[in-house]
């Protein structure tokens, strides 16, 4: 009987096509007390004195978690309080939602995946820079967890109509969009809207209701066509919700957009001193002409797309004759664009406190593709493709480009990154006109015109041709279709993919390559491989770091200087938990003004709650990055393996490039912290169960034993 006992409680599966967590689990009080496993803590049972809207809205578009069998979609409410006391908000209650709810065999694009959009208890009020909308679901390309947060009305009306969180699941019968108008919520028909950006399909929504106030975010052709990069975009301003796939799973779902509407309010447990508080916050971030909402015409200079050194191709040239000289950085920056007379309106995001931040509309007014209207800022996503593929410097294909990925719905750092790994593979005998349909895919400076590029972008989001097939899902896919081919220096494909988590591709390598990371951004790459949901530097880069006085003055110098290796550890680790908290609070991360117990006094007095700064990010923001952790090891079985750098990065180049490389000895020192601050094993990078315990996650820590997965 004893030996029974022995073997049932040591190993036990998960019941098949049960939840991460499930009622099984919630309920197992002895298997807990024998494992040394603490309670979860109780769900909180009266509701806050403001900052949220009250509910969260479920909906099941047909199979999914509400049990919907079809026939019309099926909604359900509940109240946001039973998780807010515990989850704070937005992406932290989506992550605990994707625990519980998403089987962990599911497929990213099945029924039982989730689309979760989330507003923070701050979105709504007068707080500066919380106007974020968060996008939390199943990572297509990993299997693991995805987020993404973006600058939105969305959120905002998503509060006005009394909602904090919307949960979809299922698949619509036939192309769909969803209408929510304060207690309305109807799926109507979208097939009218199906092949049109978002700008286009948002406008023909408007005009069919009535009401040009509704906001709305969706999906372009590329996660129609379930491409693997899509984003799901936002409007005004094509705001992108990029990241591992979004858009594909709207696809899947028949959902090309969701549209919000909402008529009340948001109220502050203190006004008086809410306002009194955020008041001074804005007076020490003011608000500066640049970031107005209205904005203005004329020509002010926002920063030069500097970060682009060097004609990368992919990150295989590195060095001073590759570098672009300064009169053609100059063709590209924002004066380049106002005497061509592309500069239209200056706007930022709802309540944006960032002065650094400059949007701007914009309009090609010569050339082919004359008429293009475009928005965006000079940042080093949307500059990328410099880098990457070596294009003609020419101010209007930079606008084309920038153009090009958001109508289309395409993550344009992911695309420039895949475009560019095809064009070294067919510079290295990998792919030959066979393959891309007959496409020569040759470096457009080599070449002359970048028309080609704009041209396989629009390959890849149709699927259209071998060559977009072939790229529809990313780089790494498109390496596991040619498998077993080498180049002309031996290697397999995947070795030129420039990427992490064996499944991602960084688009953040297009800042410099070798020589950012060697030498000005070692802590940037770092924060890429570990990232939760691979590939994404401000993961951990988010915030500030910790305070001065938390450690001594040179390992606080160490840790503000980017190009060394020292401190990286704790400054990613420290990042990840601050940018937990910014996301389920609303905020941007660009803001970084603000001390923690600023952000803690402010919410205090939205909320009625009691935080601290140190206990919002140190309890609250761990807590919350531990279950999305908790998600990719359950779901991926990642173990440290995943968290170390490419192996290109890694090898210094051949003459006569720049010889810098990723030291991986350093590196590993760095991890062996960055697991230590996490409070995770070292060997193997899965959680511990004191730690879970520490943080009241006694459900996550048994949902790991179960799977052999807890230290």
């Amino acid at each position: 009987m004893e030996e029974k006992k022995k073997r049932k409680f040591t190993r036990r599966s998960f019941l098949k096509g049960a939840s991460i967590a499930g009622a099984g689990i919630a309920a197992a009080g002895p298997l807990s007390k024998l494992l040394n496993i603490g309670p979860d803590s109780a769900m909180a049972d009266t509701e806050f004195g403001g900052g949220y809207a009250g509910k969260i809205l479920h909906v099941d578009l047909g199979g999914g978690h509400l049990g919907n069998v079809g026939g019309g979609i099926l909604t359900q409410t509940e109240p946001t309080y039973k998780y807010a006391d515990r989850f704070l908000g937005a992406r932290g209650i989506h992550e605990w939602m994707i625990f519980n709810n998403v089987p962990i065999d599911a497929d990213p694009l099945g029924e039982e995946s989730l689309i979760c959009l989330g507003a923070g208890p701050l979105i709504g009020t007068l707080y500066p820079s919380a106007a974020r909308l968060e996008i939390t679901s199943v990572n297509v390309l990993t299997g693991g967890t995805d987020h993404s947060n973006g600058g939105s009305d969305v959120c905002c009306e998503m509060k006005y109509a009394g909602y904090d969180n919307i949960i979809i699941s299922g698949k619509a019968g036939s192309q769909s969009y969803l209408y929510i108008e304060d207690d309305r919520v109807e799926l109507r028909d979208a097939s009218h809207l199906w092949g049109k950006n978002l700008l286009e399909a948002t406008n023909v929504m408007r005009e069919e209701l009535g009401d040009k106030w509704i906001r709305a975010v969706g999906i372009g052709v590329a996660g129609e066509n379930l491409s693997k990069i899509a984003s799901v975009q936002g409007a005004p301003g094509w705001r992108a919700h990029a990241g591992n796939g979004h858009g594909a799973i709207w696809g899947s779902k028949n959902l090309k957009l969701v549209a919000v509407r909402g008529h009340g309010a948001v109220k502050v447990a203190d006004p008086e001193k809410f306002k009194e508080t955020v008041d001074a916050l804005w007076a020490k971030a003011p608000l500066s002409p640049r970031s107005r909402l209205e904005g203005w015409a004329g020509g002010a200079t926002v920063r030069k797309p500097t970060e682009i050194l060097t004609r990368l191709r992919n990150c295989q040239q590195l060095g001073s004759m590759y570098d672009y000289s300064i009169e053609e950085r100059d063709s590209i920056n924002q004066i380049a664009f106002d005497a061509h007379g592309y500069t239209g309106k200056r706007f930022a995001c709802r309540h944006c406190g960032a002065r650094q931040m400059d949007w701007t509309y914009y309009k090609i007014t010569d050339g082919p593709h004359a008429g293009v209207k475009t928005a965006g800022y000079m940042s080093c996503y949307q500059v990328s493709w410099f880098g990457l593929l070596d294009p003609v410097l020419n101010p209007a294909d930079l606008q084309y480009w920038i153009w090009l990925g958001d109508s289309l719905g395409v993550d344009d750092g992911k695309l420039g990154a895949t475009i560019s790994w095809a064009h070294e593979c067919y510079q290295r005998g990998l792919l030959t006109t066979e393959d891309t349909g007959g496409i020569e895919l040759v470096w457009p400076r080599d070449k002359g015109d970048n028309e080609t590029l704009f041209q396989v972008a629009e390959d890849i989001a149709h699927r259209r041709g071998k060559l977009g097939e072939l790229l529809a899902d990313g780089a790494f896919e498109a390496a596991k279709k040619i498998a077993g081919r080498l180049s002309d220096e031996g290697k397999p494909p995947e070795y030129y993919v420039v990427g992490t988590k064996k499944g991602v591709v960084n688009k953040d390598h297009a800042r410099g390559g070798h020589r950012w990371y060697a030498k000005g951004g070692a802590k940037w790459l770092f924060a890429c491989a570990v990232s939760s949901r691979g590939g994404m530097h401000n993961d951990g880069s988010a915030g500030t770091g910790p305070a001065a006085s938390t450690m001594t003055p040179e390992e606080y110098a160490n840790m503000k200087n980017l190009g060394v290796y020292p401190e990286t550890g704790r400054w990613v680790s420290h990042g990840e938990w601050e940018k937990e908290v910014y996301d389920a609070l609303g905020m941007c991360w660009n803001v970084k003004d603000f001390s923690h117990d600023e952000i803690a006094t402010a919410l205090n007095y939205a909320t009625g709650s009691s935080f601290t700064g140190n206990s919002l990010l140190y309890q609250m923001g761990r807590k919350l990055y531990n279950i999305a952790k908790a998600i990719n090891t359950l779901r991926t079985g990642w173990t440290r393996e995943y968290d170390q750098p490419m192996e290109r990065v890694t090898e210094p180049l051949p003459p006569p490039n720049d010889p810098f490389c990723i030291d991986v000895d350093k590196w590993n020192e760095q991890l062996d912290k960055y697991y230590d601050f996490h409070g995770w094993d070292r060997e193997t990078g899965w959680q511990k169960r004191k730690t879970l315990n520490d943080l009241d996650l006694g459900q996550v820590a048994l949902a790991l034993w179960r799977e052999d997965k807890l230290k």
